[in-house]
């Protein structure tokens, strides 16, 4: 995933049955995709952190996407529990979606602009790396910076979810 690749299009369905294309959304403003499964360490430390980074940004011109590779229900439910405000896509195997993007490790943030370009990426328990991403998505909004992890990761496993 090179910061300076343009974004493959795709398209998913959302849990509501709705299909959704990332370039039309792009065509109005900037997109952070939010690669994640239910299970797994890394997603289940790292996603109430990306939850609450969601909700601070939920009325910034960015439109949030989160793409499971959970069944539907999984994913809904799952971040209902999170207070996730955003579109749900459910991305299903061979998660094609995903390997275009070259996520390899979850969860996984991919900031796209308006021109297409992936503008920041992160994987997996990288804590400056998601951090990063929150930055350039601060920088890109003209919001305050909010950290997307705002605590240490040390104690978590070194091996985070494939994807």
């Amino acid at each position: 995933m090179t910061t300076t690749s343009t974004a493959p299009d795709f398209e998913l369905t959302s849990t509501e049955g709705k299909t959704v294309k990332l370039y039309p959304i792009t065509a109005m403003w900037p997109v952070l995709l939010v690669f994640f499964r239910s299970r797994g360490e890394a997603c289940e430390r790292i996603m109430p952190m990306i939850a609450d980074f969601e909700r601070t940004y939920r009325g910034a011109d960015l439109e949030i996407l989160a793409i499971s590779q959970d069944s539907r229900a999984e994913a809904r439910d799952r971040l209902a529990e999170l207070g996730w405000g955003g579109r749900i896509l459910i991305e299903a195997p061979p998660y094609s979606v995903s390997k275009s993007f070259g996520v390899t490790e979850l969860p996984a943030l991919v900031l796209i602009g308006p021109d297409n370009q992936v503008l920041a990426a992160a994987q997996g328990a990288d804590e400056f790396g998601m951090n990063s991403v929150g930055r350039a998505v601060a920088e890109l909004t003209n919001w305050t910076y909010r950290p997307v992890v705002g605590e240490q990761l040390e104690d978590l496993e070194a091996v985070p979810s494939r994807s």
